[in-house]
C-alpha cells in the first residue's frame, strides 16, 4: 500500500462476508431520481439469500476471532421483515441463537434491498428491541437511517417503535434518497452466492485494514489483537457500562420541567453526557466531580445550556465549548483539553489512540445515510482485512452499543472529538 493511500484512508471499502480487493478514498454517493430508487426497492432478495449473507457474516467473525459473543453454535433465525412505505421488503432482522446454550447472543439486520447495506447494523449482546413496541398485527418499517417505525393498516397511522409511539407523518418517516456506488460493488458481489448456497469467497491482495494517517495497521497495538491472530483487529473500551442514556429519557423528563424547554434535537449534549458516564461507570475517581449518575438530569440541563442547543441542534464549535466549559468550571478536571478532530476520513490517528487508551470518543455525522447530522460515542472500531469498519456507538437512540456499518454515504464527513480529562 503506497503511503498516500495510508494517509488518505480507504473509507470504509469491502463487504465484511465475501471480501474484495477494490480501493476507494472517499464513500461516493450519486443523486439518483426518485423512480430509480424506488425501482431498485422494488427488486428485493429474498428471505434465503438474507439468511445466506447473516450466516456468513457471523461464522467470518467466528473464524476470525473478532466475534466477543458468538461462537460455532451461532445461528441466525428470522425475527421480522420490515417494510417500505409502498409494501417492499426493506430489510430482514434475524435473532442470532447459540443453538448449543439456546441462549440469544444479539441480532443482525440485512438490507433488503440494493438501497441498502447489506448489513445494516447488529449487536452481540443485545436484543433487538423495536419489536417490543409493534402493537399487534402492526408491522415493522424501514427506509433507512436508524429508526424503525410501526404501521397500522386498520388506522392507517405510522408511529416510532420506542415507548412513547409518537405518530409520525409518512412523508416525515427517514428515508434514503441517495445511492452509494460502493454499496452497489456489495451487492455485485452479493450475486456470487446463488442457488441459496453462501458462498465465502476470499481474494487475496488486501491484508492490513487501515484508517487514517496511520502508519501501522489499525489494531496492531490494540489490546484486542490475539497473539498469532491474520486478517481482523478490533478496539474496544473495557469496562463498559451495561446501558447508556437516552435522548428520549431527557425529552421525557423536561416535559414536566416548568423551568426548561428541551428540544428533541439534544443529541451532542446527551452525547456529552454518556461520554462522561462511561468514566462515571468505570472508577470512584470520576463519581463526585462528574455526578452523571443520581444527578444525570441537573447535567444534562447545564450541558445543554453550555452548548447553546436549540431546534437546529449543536454546531460542533458549540459542542467542544460546551464540554470543555463543563469540566473547567464545574468539575474537578479544570484543565482538560476537548479537540475536534475534523474529517476523520483523512487523519484518525488521534481518535484510534484514544480508543486504544480507554478514552472514548464523540462522532458527529454530516448528512449521513444512517444518522443524518448527529452526535453520539465511539466505544470501539472493528475492522476486517478487507477493509470494512463498523463502528461500535452509544448512539443516543437506544440503550445499548450497536455496531454500524459506517461505510454508508457521506460518512467521509465524518468528524471527531477527543475528550483528555485533566485535574
Amino acid at each position: 500500500m503506497s503511503g498516500n493511500l495510508k494517509k488518505i484512508f480507504l473509507f470504509l471499502v469491502a463487504f465484511a462476508v465475501i471480501n474484495y480487493n477494490i480501493f476507494i478514498c472517499t464513500s461516493k454517493i450519486y443523486a439518483a431520481s426518485f423512480e430509480l430508487i424506488e425501482a431498485i426497492k422494488k427488486n428485493y432478495i429474498s428471505e434465503d439469500m438474507a439468511y445466506n449473507i447473516a450466516q456468513s457474516f457471523i461464522v467470518n467473525s467466528v473464524d476470525n476471532g473478532v466475534a466477543e459473543n458468538w461462537n460455532e453454535y451461532a445461528e441466525a433465525q428470522l425475527l421480522s421483515e420490515c417494510y417500505d412505505t409502498n409494501g417492499n421488503i426493506s430489510a430482514y432482522v434475524y435473532n442470532i441463537t447459540d443453538t448449543y446454550s439456546n441462549e440469544k447472543c444479539g441480532y443482525i439486520v440485512i438490507g433488503g434491498s440494493r438501497v441498502y447495506s447489506p448489513v445494516i447494523e447488529f449487536s452481540e449482546n443485545e436484543d433487538f428491541t423495536y419489536v417490543n413496541y409493534l402493537c399487534a398485527n402492526d408491522i415493522l418499517i424501514y427506509e433507512g437511517g436508524i429508526d424503525y417505525y410501526g404501521y397500522s393498516d386498520e388506522s392507517v397511522r405510522y408511529y416510532y417503535c420506542d415507548s412513547n409511539q409518537a405518530e409520525v407523518l409518512v412523508e416525515n418517516i427517514n428515508k434514503c434518497f441517495t445511492v452509494s456506488e460502493e454499496i452497489e460493488i456489495q451487492w455485485d458481489n452479493i450475486s456470487k452466492i446463488a442457488d441459496g448456497q453462501a458462498e465465502n469467497i476470499l481474494i487475496d491482495g488486501v491484508e492490513e485494514a487501515y484508517y487514517g494517517s496511520s502508519s501501522e495497521p489499525l489494531g496492531s497495538v490494540g489490546t484486542d489483537k490475539r497473539e498469532g491472530e491474520t486478517g481482523e483487529d478490533s478496539i474496544k473500551l473495557s469496562n463498559l457500562p451495561s446501558t447508556f442514556y437516552l435522548m428520549s429519557k431527557f425529552v421525557n423528563l423536561a416535559e414536566s420541567d416548568t423551568t426548561f424547554d428541551c428540544t428533541t434535537e439534544c443529541c451532542s449534549p446527551t452525547a456529552a453526557i454518556n461520554l462522561l458516564y462511561y468514566y462515571y461507570n468505570r472508577s470512584s475517581t470520576y463519581y463526585s466531580t462528574l455526578d452523571v449518575g443520581n444527578n444525570v438530569y441537573s447535567r444534562f440541563k447545564l450541558m445543554y445550556s453550555l452548548m447553546k442547543t436549540n431546534d437546529s441542534g449543536t454546531w460542533d464549535t458549540n459542542l467542544v465549548n460546551g464540554l470543555t466549559q463543563f469540566l473547567n468550571n464545574y468539575t474537578r478536571f479544570k484543565h482538560s483539553v476537548v479537540t475536534n478532530r475534523d474529517l476523520v476520513a483523512l487523519d484518525a490517528t488521534e481518535m484510534i489512540a484514544d480508543l486504544k487508551a480507554n478514552k472514548p470518543v464523540i462522532l458527529n455525522t454530516k448528512n449521513h445515510d444512517y444518522y443524518g447530522n448527529h452526535s453520539m460515542v465511539c466505544v470501539g472500531i472493528r475492522t476486517y482485512s478487507s477493509g470494512s469498519i463498523y463502528y461500535a456507538v452509544a448512539d443516543g437512540h437506544t440503550t445499548i452499543i450497536r455496531y454500524m456499518d459506517c461505510y454508508a454515504g457521506n460518512a467521509a464527513y465524518t468528524s471527531a472529538i477527543t475528550v483528555h480529562l485533566y485535574k
